[in-house]
Parts: structure tokens; sequence; C-alpha cells
């Protein structure tokens, strides 16, 4: 299983670099902007937020709390990134075994002396570690400089990307099982990128609407 979980962390290099330096990179010129933007001009900022219609407010969220470090980085970084590194995390599961069978080389991946559990749970580390890997990268570039932000530590932001980490798993496995369940990988990756667009939807729906409060705790 060692010899599989390598050679798949090797095929997903390319995104732990291209993605864990690109999110490392918007945190790195994100956090400084606290201080130029929100305490210089927090009140203007807010004032004009307040004026955004109900509905915007409900989507993204926290803007009573956009005048403190934790509240501009929800609204200007967590509130939409499930979404992104949710494209990464559905398009990795559903690709993990169905990706290969489609083009037709994982027959041959099978014929070495190699167990089918053994390419399942060594492929499926991979794509985990790869995760946690994408994840810490880019929460060093918002630790680092989130030292000059008051009530803000290296560990509040960890906790928040905890939470992101377990929302591309969830999607991940999703994409996974439905690979293996409907014929294709193109259909589960729609089926799967659905749930996770609905599920965001109706999250801020929720806010407007009591009656999506159980849908919006299932999502």
């Amino acid at each position: 299983m060692a010899t599989v979980f390598l050679h798949a962390l090797r095929r997903f290099r390319g995104a732990i670099i291209g993605w864990g330096i690109a999110l490392a990179l918007f945190g790195l010129l994100l956090v400084p902007l606290y201080n130029d933007l929100v305490v210089e001009q927090g009140d203007a900022l807010l004032a004009l937020m307040e004026a955004y219609p109900e509905e915007i407010q409900a989507f993204i969220g926290g803007f009573e709390q956009f005048n403190t470090p934790q509240g501009f980085l929800n609204i200007e970084f967590f509130s939409y990134m499930p979404l992104i590194v949710g494209i990464l995390a559905i398009s990795a599961g559903a690709g993990l075994l169905v990706g290969d069978e489609e083009q037709g080389i994982l027959d041959l991946a099978l014929a070495h002396p190699v167990s089918r559990s053994a390419l399942f749970f060594g492929r499926l580390l991979a794509m985990v570690l790869t995760f946690v890997l994408i994840m810490a990268i880019s929460w060093a570039g918002m630790a680092i400089p989130s030292g000059d932000l008051p009530g803000l530590s290296a560990g509040d932001i960890a906790l928040s990307y905890i939470s992101l980490l377990s929302t591309m798993l969830l999607f991940a496995t999703m994409a996974l099982l439905l690979s293996l369940l409907l014929p294709s990988r193109r259909l589960a990756l729609a089926v799967t990128g659905l749930f996770m667009v609905a599920s965001f939807f109706i999250k801020g729906l929720a806010a407007l609407s009591e009656s999506l409060d159980a849908t919006a705790k299932f999502f």
C-alpha cells in the first residue's frame, strides 16, 4: 500500500503546489488589508455594507462583525472558500479510481501484485494528505501576517481551516462514492457539484426563512 500511496501522492503534487501557493499568497495579501481598510475606514465600509440588500447579507453573513479580524476574514475568505476548494475536492474524489477506469489503465494497475483494498486505501490516504498539505500551506500564508491583528491568533485561524478541511473531505468522499455508483465520472461530478452549490444557497436562504432551518442543517 505504501507504494500506491507514494505514487498517488506524486500524482497530486501539482495540486499541492498550485493550490497551496495560490491560497497562501491570497492570505498574505488579504490579512494586511484589515489594517489598511477596516481600521482606517471601518465605519464607512460597515455603513456601505449595511446598505446591501438583505439577501446578499444573508448569503455572506457576519456583516455586524466586519470591523473585527474574525469577521473580516470570514467575509473576505472563509464565507465562499468552501465553493472554491470544493471544486478541487470533487474533482479529486470523482477521479480517484474512475478516472483511470475511463482512461482504460485501471486494469493495468490491478494487474500488478497489489490488492484492491491496498489500491483504494493507498489512493484515499494520498488524497486526504493532499488536502491537509494544501490547507497547511494556506494556513501558513494567513498565519504569518496575522500577528499584526488584535485578538486573533494562529490557532484561531487553524480552527477555521480544520472546518474547511472537513468540508473538502465531505465533498471528495461523496464524489468518490457517487463515481462508483453512477455510470460515469462526469455524472458524479455534476451531482456532487449540485449538492455543494445547493448547500451554499440553502444556508443563505435559511437566514431569510425559518422554514428552511431543518433543510439547512441537513446540508
